[in-house]
């Protein structure tokens, strides 16, 4: 896999949006600690540019880069996502993924299902709206915006509350959603766990035009090995994803070992942007790639 830089959007040429804070939880510290890992090692293989939010410029470690036809790795905290993606468009450079890809990755469910699942895409006012239909058709649902988000859970209970007058829609949890909000429905699984029961089996895949460059386990505390069944659930699944229309070429992918109707299997839990997803521990990203001849996006 061959690209020119790795390209980090900034607050400034001085800082980064990796500063560590004391109101970090151990997730997000785990995740600066890759990012800065990552910055670093591109640096050394002198890949590394960063984006100026700034001056929305491009630059080196000796000033600015014409990023014009460059193949670039675009990184960047997923509220400054769409900047740096126009940026990068708007400055003709061969970037791995766009925010037109990001869209559509944001609406997997359209383009691929799940082997052992059923997900539904809807909106909150329909969902609310239809409670006791998909009360009928779920046993236990699980709910979960289309959008890069924390917001995702069981439903322990959910219906109308008649109060004479009208007939209010009510939860538990109590969901607070716009109505227009773009959401996904599917039957609530388990995720099993590892065999010291400190995290759930499940693994981040880095796809680059299409191919499967790096994979890891997601949110573990420990360095572990991959399953081998893991990496063939993720090729196979490749040569499908692969021949979906318009879906885009770069993404990550992932999956995880759970419990559907009492049986032990491997699926799809989400798909990804590239730019902003979290590296995981015991990653290749920068072992795998190399800088050399421009390769084209597509």
């Amino acid at each position: 896999m061959n690209i020119d830089y790795f390209c980090f959007s900034v607050p400034s040429l001085n800082t980064t949006d990796l500063i560590f804070k004391k109101s970090d939880d151990e997730n997000v510290h785990l995740f600066k600690i890759k990012e800065l890992e990552l910055m670093q090692n591109a640096k050394r293989k002198h890949m590394l540019i960063v984006f100026n939010r700034q001056d929305k410029k491009f630059y080196d470690e000796f000033g600015p880069v014409d990023v014009k036809d460059k193949v670039i790795f675009p990184r960047s905290l997923v509220i400054y996502e769409q900047e740096l993606l126009n940026a990068l468009s708007s400055s003709l450079a061969n970037t791995l993924e766009t925010n037109e890809d990001t869209l559509k990755i944001e609406k997997w469910p359209l383009y691929i299902k799940p082997l052992y699942r059923e997900i539904i895409v809807t909106t909150f006012a329909e969902f609310r709206n239809n409670a006791l239909k998909y009360k009928e058709y779920f046993k236990n649902i699980f709910i979960q915006t289309s959008k890069k988000s924390d917001i995702h859970f069981i439903l322990k209970n959910y219906g109308y509350l008649d109060l004479g007058y009208k007939k209010m829609f009510i939860s538990k949890p109590k969901i607070n959603l716009r109505d227009d909000e773009q959401i996904f429905l599917s039957e609530a699984f388990k995720y099993v766990g590892d065999f010291n029961n400190i995290d759930s089996n499940i693994y981040r895949a880095f796809i680059i035009n299409k191919e499967l460059i790096s994979i890891a386990r997601c949110h573990l505390r420990y360095k572990c090995f991959i399953p081998e069944e893991v990496i063939f659930f993720v090729n196979d699944l490749l040569k499908q994803i692969n021949e979906v229309k318009d879906f885009p070429s770069s993404y990550t992918l992932d999956v995880g070992e759970m419990i559907i109707d009492g049986k032990r299997v491997i699926d799809i839990i989400e798909f990804n942007s590239l730019c902003s997803s979290g590296l995981e521990l015991g990653n290749n990203l920068v072992k795998e790639i190399t800088r050399k001849k421009i390769l084209k996006r597509r």
